[in-house]
């Protein structure tokens, strides 16, 4: 009984002296892991902010500034478990973890593709919020970007989510980028129509339009074919995407104001007598 009371004493003892000799480090681990969650706290704010104001995406942003906090705290932690003495399973778990990563990014590579695509896309995106895109067939107005897609709103009232490796893959044709879009459209006229009386008259009424840009980007009128049907006028016409009056608006009282001026004047025009794109029937107006 005296033997294991001795050596239960020795243990003890021991385990005191281990416990008093790792107390320091323990200290110092304890106090690099909070000066790291501190320094994680403090670098994401900051770069929350700063990110928003670069990126235009607060979701992108938080995120960025997130992942830096947790890199922080890994870091920390690290630091912790490699002063108590815990250093090579700290390694063990690093290996762990990056293994399991490459496993699981595999597995599902198509994520990851779309992630990895949305992370470029935030730093060099190639359209904005509002701007109109098209992407191989789909062409609408963006309304917000995800890690994993982009929220496109096509001019029928679809909502399209397109995987972000879609976009960095494939030709990208942004109408607006720059604030600034051409529009045109094309009136049809009869082979005998006096060109030049058409063209001052369409101008002068273009030009009044309340959205319509002037001076450098001011409206061109020309004619561009002749078809079976008659000679084809185009309008050539700039506004301001992110102007008071929608593109859609200008756009109509671009065409209402073109042909009403020409029919007032007494030209004869088809009965098709518009298009864009392709051909639309414009009420039942003309002859």
């Amino acid at each position: 009984m005296s033997s294991f009371l001795e050596q239960l004493k020795s243990s003890f003892i021991h385990e005191s002296e281990h416990i008093i000799d790792i107390l320091p480090r323990f200290a110092i681990g304890i106090i690099g892991f909070l000066v790291a969650w501190f320094i994680g706290n403090r670098l994401k704010h900051i770069t929350s902010v700063q990110l928003t104001k670069r990126m235009d995406d607060p979701l992108l942003a938080s995120f960025f500034a997130k992942m830096l906090k947790v890199i922080i705290l890994i870091g920390g932690l690290m630091f912790f478990l490699t002063q108590i003495g815990w250093g090579d399973a700290a390694a063990g778990i690093m290996a762990t973890a990056g293994v399991g990563a490459f496993v699981v990014g595999f597995a599902l590579r198509d994520i990851g593709e779309n992630f990895l695509a949305g992370v470029i896309m935030a730093f060099q995106r190639p359209f904005r919020v509002g701007d109109t895109i098209k992407v191989n067939d789909i062409t609408g107005v963006i309304l917000g970007l995800s890690l994993r897609e982009t929220h496109v709103k096509t001019f029928d009232g679809k909502d399209v989510y397109i995987p972000n490796g879609m976009i960095l893959k494939n030709p990208l044709i942004n109408y607006t980028i720059d604030g600034f879009i051409r529009k045109d459209i094309t009136i049809l006229l009869p082979n005998d129509a006096d060109i030049d009386r058409a063209i001052q008259l369409v101008r002068s009424v273009v030009v009044e339009i309340n959205g319509v840009l002037k001076d450098s980007k001011a409206p061109t009128i020309s004619v561009t074919g002749i078809t079976p049907e008659g000679l084809e006028l185009q309008v050539f016409y700039w506004v301001d995407t992110d102007g008071a009056i929608s593109v859609t608006d200008i756009h109509k009282e671009v065409i209402t104001q073109s042909v009403g001026i020409l029919l007032k004047n007494g030209f004869k025009l088809p009965k098709h007598i518009f298009n864009y794109n392709d051909y639309f029937l414009l009420n039942d107006k003309g002859s």
